[in-house]
């Protein structure tokens, strides 16, 4: 006999909605982009105002190197250098993280043939 209707003894699963978020994190409720993008914008603002008001020119002096440069110059190489330093630290933590998950779920794989061979 088919059944028509939904199971009675199955768990219904909860539904995922754009909203399910926003419920979550009071950061995110009435915002429909995320917080870390505010973050960047104003940071990159912040970051251009500075340049912006550093405009004169500077001498620096690095290991052998003698050089004159708009402050400016520096200051943006400065900050993608920090963007850059930011991304590559992110990348070992991702790796990181997933060659311990990747190990964890090798033992647990041995442990469940060896439990297997035993019975």
């Amino acid at each position: 006999m088919a059944s028509s209707g939904p199971d009675p003894n199955r768990e219904a699963k909860p539904e995922r909605t754009a909203g399910a978020a926003a419920d979550r994190d009071p950061l995110l409720k009435g915002h429909p982009f995320r917080v870390g993008f505010l973050i960047g914008v104003l940071v990159t603002v912040v970051v251009a105002l500075l340049i912006i008001q550093n405009s004169e020119t500077v001498q620096l002096e690095w290991l052998f190197l003698d050089f004159e440069w708009p402050l400016w110059v520096l200051l943006l190489l400065t900050f993608v250098a920090g963007m850059v330093a930011w991304q590559l630290m992110l990348y070992g933590i991702r790796r990181a993280r997933k060659k311990a998950s990747d190990r964890r779920a090798v033992r647990k794989s041995r442990r469940a043939q060896k439990k297997r061979g035993a019975q």
